[in-house]
């Protein structure tokens, strides 16, 4: 009804995108999101045709679309997404430079997001990967030092234990990583 009274209202695409999605039309979405980025109501359109993308595993369609919302407004959900792009994309292809791009994107959320601690557990394990071992300890420590007590305190310093032990012994290696999950 309101984009019969008022077919330049992008705001209204949008939100009939997301009542589309909802009833699992996900093409009529898009569509609506399309229409709402034209009219001019920019980013959350094309965070919501990421989703989508993300959705339907086109993660270079996902990351087309949220590469163009975040520049236009930066945002610690989307970086999040856009890291989870990255790390899909080097699953997919084992491509290190998808990997090296996940991790820069889930930094800025981490940044934005003021220290989440599921985000800092994730961070670590993605730091072991790549023999940052040093970022990994900090990550952790500053995760259980800013909410002694936490849920994540447990794991987070099973992984340290585990690097400081490695470290002792005069290697790390890949169990490392493993135990944070990645």
């Amino acid at each position: 009804d309101t984009i019969k009274k008022s077919p330049k209202f992008g705001k209204a695409y949008n939100e009939y995108g997301a009542a589309l999605v909802m009833k699992g039309e996900n093409e009529s979405a898009k569509r609506q999101f399309l229409k709402a980025a034209e009219l001019g109501d920019k980013t959350t359109p094309l965070f919501n045709l990421g989703y989508l993308a993300m959705r339907n595993n086109d993660f270079e369609l996902a990351e087309k679309y949220f590469t163009e919302g975040v520049k236009i407004i930066p945002d610690a959900a989307v970086y999040r997404k856009l890291g989870s792009v990255y790390l899909e994309m080097n699953g997919r292809y084992r491509d290190k430079d998808y990997l090296s791009k996940a991790i820069e994107y889930l930094e800025k959320a981490y940044r934005m997001d003021g220290g989440d601690e599921i985000l800092a557990l994730k961070l670590a394990g993605l730091y072991c990967r790549v023999n940052r071992y040093e970022d990994a300890k900090a990550i952790l420590q500053n995760a259980i030092n800013g909410k002694p007590g936490s849920y994540i305190e447990k794991p987070a310093r099973k992984i340290l234990d585990k690097i400081n032990e490695l470290e002792a012994k005069g290697g790390i290696k890949e169990s490392v990583a493993q135990m944070a999950g990645q």
